[in-house]
């Protein structure tokens, strides 16, 4: 098992990591909207940790739930009284992944270094 240490001094291991990453899976494959997921996932973001980013990721955790008016992501959610862990129809589930891939503010923020493979 391999242990880091980041420069905020906390101290994650690849099992923590693992164990984050198949939390994460199991949601997905629960049907739970994919904006709380990438939420949660940012929370877990150790470079979003630091305290001086906090207000960054706030407003990163804003951008991914979406506007209320305009996507669909946070349509939905606002439709089930913002249950964050109502399980999705697949239907549902295709228009958040569609509406959060497509989002030019998502987008815009997160080209810089962006590597896609295929």
């Amino acid at each position: 098992m391999m242990i880091f240490i980041l420069e905020t001094n906390i101290v994650h291991s690849d099992d923590t990591y693992a164990k984050d990453r198949i939390k994460s899976a199991r949601l997905k494959l629960n049907g739970i909207n994919p904006a709380v997921i990438t939420g949660s996932d940012l929370k877990l973001n150790n470079f979003l940790r630091s305290s001086n980013l906090k207000g960054a990721r706030r407003q990163m955790e804003k951008v991914v739930a979406g506007d209320r008016i305009e996507t669909k992501r946070a349509q939905i959610l606002l439709k089930y009284n913002s249950n964050r862990h109502h399980k999705l129809t697949v239907d549902e589930q295709i228009d958040c992944i569609i509406d959060q891939a497509t989002d030019v503010d998502i987008l815009g923020r997160s080209w810089a270094g962006l590597e896609t493979f295929m």
